[in-house]
């Protein structure tokens, strides 16, 4: 737990179930509340920008003026694999996990698409992924 001050009973209490962390440290004497705040606001920030990934733009043409000269190479190149792709691999699953992590390097494939048009084509996948594994089994 994230503790502004050290809490002895708790400690003690949960010792074997979880880890106390005050932010005074492991010192007895006591900041001001203000002061055990800050440090507080300033680990959760260090900890949610260490969690944060930074390849999620690389795909995404509105960065493309911000990557290093391997990551616009490796750009290019993926967006040419995917271009070139036949019409028969398009419907693999490996193509699906491409296309997801496509998504997630930041390529957009219709920026104005709604949601509700992104629900179809999901459910369309779905749709066919379903059938072709009933004729499979059949």
């Amino acid at each position: 737990t994230l503790n502004l001050h050290r809490d002895m009973l708790q400690e003690e209490l949960w010792a074997n179930e979880v880890t106390s962390l005050p932010m005074g440290g492991n010192s007895t004497a006591t900041p001001n509340f203000s002061e055990l705040a800050r440090r507080l606001d300033i680990f959760l920030d260090l900890l949610s920008a260490m969690c944060v990934r930074t390849s999620n733009h690389m795909l995404d043409p509105r960065f493309s003026a911000l990557l290093s000269p391997e990551d616009a190479a490796f750009a290019e190149y993926f967006k040419h694999v995917l271009k070139e792709m036949p019409p028969e691999a398009q419907n693999s699953e490996g193509c699906e996990k491409l296309l997801a992590l496509a998504h997630e390097l930041g390529l957009s494939f219709n920026p104005s698409a709604r949601r509700d048009e992104l629900r179809d084509v999901v459910t369309a996948k779905f749709v066919a992924r379903r059938e072709r594994m009933t004729r499979a089994i059949e």
